[in-house]
């Protein structure tokens, strides 16, 4: 089991570039009891065996795993998000960051866009993580408009860093959801 999981957890850093201990719980052992524990031995390990380095930016952060770079916020919060649906039974069939999405107005570029599946049930994502500045309105407006034109069902997720609790608008037929930074179980499923 130790060899198959520290393959898992290199196989995500080989793809994503980073990941947290609250991630690779929810990633690799969700509904474990011991869970967190087990991850925070893993990933120490694993550190300690050269495989990757680690950044904490202060003492009250969560440690990041990394390969190459330390991911900045946004990025981080990307693979929170994908931590979350995984740990909520969904499997991510494609993830996309910065994905570029033709409208009338111009290039739209995504912070992500997330396909899942559940219950033998497709959906798709597009997400906007509001950290430095927030996803305004008529972007969101012609984003939604060309959605309905082109006939694509899809829910538009929103994470913010000043939001308390979950809120839903539908705009041209879409959902749009704001999100709280910290998630918590608290995705549109």
């Amino acid at each position: 089991m130790g060899n198959a999981m520290s393959n898992k957890i290199k196989i995500w850093m080989e793809n994503h570039g980073s990941i947290t201990l609250s991630q690779c719980n929810n990633m690799f052992y969700s509904g474990d009891r011991v869970g967190y524990l087990k991850s925070s031995r893993k990933l120490q390990d694993m550190y300690k065996k050269g495989l990757f380095k680690r950044y904490q930016k202060s003492n009250l952060a969560e440690v990041q795993y990394y390969a190459q770079d330390i991911m900045k916020p946004h990025n981080l919060k990307l693979l929170d998000l994908a931590s979350e649906f995984v740990k909520n039974g969904c499997e991510i069939v494609n993830f996309y960051k910065e994905y570029h999405i033709k409208t009338d107005e111009g290039e739209y570029i995504a912070d992500g866009v997330f396909k899942i599946k559940k219950n033998n049930k497709l959906k798709l994502f597009i997400v906007e993580i509001d950290f430095t500045s927030p996803t305004k309105d008529p972007k969101i407006d012609n984003l939604t408009h060309m959605l309905s034109l082109n006939d694509i069902a899809c829910s538009i997720l929103i994470v913010k860093l000043r939001c308390k609790k979950i809120s839903h608008k539908l705009i041209n037929y879409i959902t749009v959801y704001d999100l709280p930074w910290s998630l918590n179980n608290k995705l549109p499923l």
